[in-house]
């Protein structure tokens, strides 16, 4: 008998943890992006910096824009940092003073290297509402002054991963596509048909944020709408999609240096 209840009592105390652990939620921050004006009379919702997030290790700054012509954003200087521009809707004409000049349409990733130091404009290219992304990664301490550099991605060359019938995936930034940056960095277009389920997966060691494009769903517990991101550490995140959703994860290995903002430039 006394032997059945020490068996017992063992089988109990083992599973105790087993249930604590299934029970556990992952730590996740609700945020909602701030509806500001910037530039010459563009709509942005910002996300970071705003109060209580001045930065996010690496990111320095994530923008969803809304530009309606004659709006935009005139002659304006930036450094050390990289920034990556991502249109959603309409045309954005780039001009800087290392005499890169390009249209970038919907689908298209601009990877722009401030480096020491460079002046650029972003203005819409004729009558359409122009919507895009643009997110700005901090430079590791030893790129700060380096020469500025450019490149962009046409959408026809960077095609979505078809995982189900239900989801599909984009990668805009990573260590294995051609739009690279000095930090390390995973950025994805995630799209989910209603009713689905997703799991989003960090590789180890990055933190990150999603943030919704367009719909809502519910992550983890909390249901997020258009202008709202979850913020977390966990390596995977489990979304219902409540509707046809569009999400953006950001996400990205912690330089570890300090951010130092003012305005336009980061040193």
């Amino acid at each position: 008998m006394k032997k059945n209840i020490f068996i017992g009592l063992l089988l109990i105390l083992g599973f105790v943890p087993s249930v604590l652990h299934a029970q556990k939620t992952k730590e996740i921050k609700v945020e909602v992006a701030d509806e500001i004006e910037e530039g010459d009379g563009a709509s942005v919702r910002r996300l970071i910096p705003r109060k209580g997030i001045k930065s996010y290790d690496p990111y320095v700054l994530f923008d969803d824009f809304t530009i309606n012509p004659p709006s935009g954003f005139p002659d304006h200087f930036h450094s050390g940092f990289e920034v990556i521009t991502y249109v959603v809707q309409g045309k954005l004409q780039h001009k800087d003073s290392q005499g890169n000049q390009v249209v970038l349409s919907a689908g298209d990733i601009q990877c722009f290297t401030t480096g020491s130091g460079v002046v650029h404009s972003e203005m819409p290219e004729g009558t359409e509402q122009v919507r895009g992304f643009q997110i700005w990664i901090n430079l590791p301490s030893e790129f700060k002054r380096i020469t500025p550099g450019y490149e962009v991605v046409r959408a026809s060359d960077l095609r979505a991963t078809k995982i189900s019938d239900q989801v599909s995936v984009k990668t805009i930034v990573s260590g294995g596509t051609s739009v690279r940056t000095k930090a390390q960095v995973l950025i994805q277009e995630i799209q989910i048909k209603s009713g689905s389920r997703y799991k989003l997966v960090l590789p180890i060691g990055y933190k990150g944020f999603v943030y919704v494009s367009s719909g809502n769903a519910t992550i983890e517990q909390a249901l997020v709408t258009k202008g709202q991101a979850v913020f977390f550490t966990s390596e995977d995140l489990e979304v219902l999609a409540n509707q046809d959703v569009t999400l953006l994860l950001v996400s990205g290995l912690p330089l570890g240096e300090p951010i130092r903002r003012k305005g336009s430039i980061v040193k």
